[in-house]
């Protein structure tokens, strides 16, 4: 019995199974060289424009599992080794799809709860800073990127951000960096980059905000500056203890080795005088003997 797929799924399947068979250059096999052809569990047999193709029920389907092919046909050696090898290679492409959108869908639900949303869509913080540096013919700092990103400048030179929140963030990070005017304030201004990660927060390892999607601690701050850098320093500080300990064992273990070797010189030294006076003992016991004999 066959399991009618619905519209959807089918107007769905069907406009990627084109673009699958442009991309491959696959040519398919007519649906009337395959009368015995059916579907069982789930399985969905939809005909496209003559041609036949088969997949999972996507209602039904697991993505994080490979699908199960029933297919049953009149078996001959073309058929045979061509059907397989197409039809698990569109099951995997087409499961491969589905993972896609899933993951997609669940970044755009992500996303629905983020605060302080970034604006300019698919352009990257590198092209922001290439924006800026044919502008203003300068680098620029994260506070700038990050308003460049969450706010847009209306013609009328007013601003219109994307929620309070970065707004708010904003006049703080251009209150910390900016000296005041008062001249009985003891605040003292600081650095545009110490201004954004003290509003902000420290940057978390492998993630520089505002920085690039290819910038990490360890290439934004290098070693010995930055949030992160203590940690870095402090783990090559304990590499560099911990050969030094080695090494002074190595020696301890080399200065050991020598005084046992020169110990052993002197016994041996010991054994070749004693070996000396022995021999000596022999001569004269020799000549003694050769004495006595001549009487």
């Amino acid at each position: 019995m066959q399991v009618p797929a619905s519209e959807d799924d089918v107007d769905g399947f069907g406009r990627w199974l084109v673009q699958w068979f442009e991309a491959t250059e696959t040519a398919y096999y007519c649906a009337a060289d395959f009368p015995h052809t059916c579907s069982l569990r789930g399985i969905c047999s939809c005909i496209l424009g003559g041609w036949f193709c088969s997949r999972l029920g996507v209602g039904d389907m697991d993505v994080g599992a490979p699908p199960e092919l029933l297919f049953r046909w009149d078996r001959t050696a073309h058929t045979d080794k061509e059907m397989l090898t197409h039809m698990s290679s569109m099951h995997r492409t087409w499961r491969g799809v589905l993972k896609k959108r899933n993951i997609a869908d669940r970044n755009k639900t992500n996303r629905s709860h983020q605060s302080m949303s970034y604006r300019k869509g698919r352009k990257s913080h590198y092209q922001l800073k290439d924006d800026f540096r044919l502008a203003h013919d300068r680098e620029p700092n994260r506070v700038e990127i990050f308003k460049i990103g969450r706010c847009k400048e209306l013609p009328d030179g007013n601003e219109q951000w994307v929620d309070d929140e970065s707004r708010s963030r904003y006049e703080r990070m251009i209150q910390l960096s900016t000296p005041s005017l008062d001249s009985e304030s003891g605040s003292t201004p600081i650095s545009a980059e110490e201004a954004f990660v003290l509003v902000m927060g420290k940057d978390r390892s492998g993630r520089i905000r505002c920085g690039g999607s290819r910038e990490t601690c360890r290439t934004w701050y290098g070693t010995g500056e930055g949030s992160s850098s203590t940690d870095y320093q402090q783990q090559i500080n304990n590499i560099e203890n911990t050969l030094r300990i080695e090494v002074e064992e190595l020696r301890t273990e080399a200065h050991r080795r020598d005084s046992e070797m020169d110990d052993m010189l002197r016994e041996l030294e010991q054994l070749r005088k004693l070996e000396s006076e022995i021999d000596g003992i022999r001569r004269q016991m020799l000549q003694m003997s050769t004495f006595m004999t001549q009487f």
